[in-house]
């Protein structure tokens, strides 16, 4: 599995891009036009009112109340803004964050001398200008965890075995003590990217690979059931990163065709496993 696994634009982070930009982005100032008739109440209601925008920035994560941007550079800044009226916080003292479908953001600092060993979970779901957060010690749940992303309500972390395959796991995030359960990986089989795709229905896509043939799978987790689907890459077949929604599940893919190497995107429906 020697390739590549650039992060995934999350399928959340795209729904809010698409958001604003059908209402203008908010990115710069409106033009100066005469002002529209009132419109009805109802059609008031269904109205977008544009929020500030960070320049130079990413939206990389969403919940129903706000988004997570990302500025770019060596030294991000992290903000969550919300919809209901374009207020927004910095997240302080974190060099990664990750916010999936839910409105709790989970912030790790790296460059700690911990070395992100603690990571701080955030509750956004209503406007306030100083939120505390609780602070998770992955220490705590056992030798070897880090941080890799969130996925709905729900904490995904990896975890090194020395001499062993890198296995996965998950942590409800629900205010009570935090306890890591397994999810993928183990005997036989070695999984990793768990930041690579997951959705606010609570499951997540892992690259993996079988130690006896080698062979690559892309492993998709309910994380709620605990249940797993697996989408073997046969020869000639290099699968990339992928995105997870409430019905498909995708990722980008080179194929050969003869001489040529063949980019596009393999898709399933979640209750099929016919390829598109």
């Amino acid at each position: 599995m020697n390739h590549a696994h650039p992060r995934a634009r999350r399928l959340a982070a795209v729904a809010v891009t698409v958001v604003l930009a059908a209402t203008g982005g908010a990115l710069t100032a409106l033009p100066a036009t005469a002002a529209p008739a009132p419109a009805p109440a109802a059609a008031r209601e269904d109205q977008q009112a544009p929020v500030s925008f960070p320049r130079n920035a990413d939206v990389v994560g969403a919940g129903p109340s706000g988004f997570l941007s990302k500025t770019r550079g060596a030294t991000p800044e992290f903000r969550w803004t919300w919809y209901a009226d374009g207020s927004s916080v910095v997240l302080p003292g974190a060099t990664d964050a990750a916010a999936g479908g839910a409105d709790l953001v989970v912030t790790v600092d790296r460059s700690a001398p911990v070395a992100g060993r603690v990571v701080r979970v955030y509750d956004l779901a209503k406007p306030t200008a100083a939120p505390v957060p609780q602070e998770v010690d992955l220490d705590a749940l056992g030798d070897g965890f880090f941080f890799e992303g969130v996925a709905g309500a729900t904490m995904l972390l990896g975890q090194y075995v020395a001499g062993g395959p890198q296995k996965q796991y998950a942590v409800t995030l629900d205010g009570n003590p935090p306890k890591a359960r397994a999810v993928a990986g183990g005997a036989g089989i070695d999984c990793s990217d768990g930041r690579d795709g997951w959705t606010d229905t609570a499951s997540a896509l892992y690259e993996c690979s079988l130690d006896t043939t080698g062979t690559s799978v892309k492993v998709l987790v309910d994380l709620a059931s605990g249940t797993s689907k697996w989408y073997p890459q046969f020869d000639d077949q290099w699968a990339r990163e992928g995105a997870v929604s409430g019905t498909h599940v995708a990722w980008r893919e080179a194929r050969m065709s003869g001489s040529r190497s063949v980019h596009g995107i393999v898709a399933f429906a979640r209750d099929s496993t016919t390829e598109r």
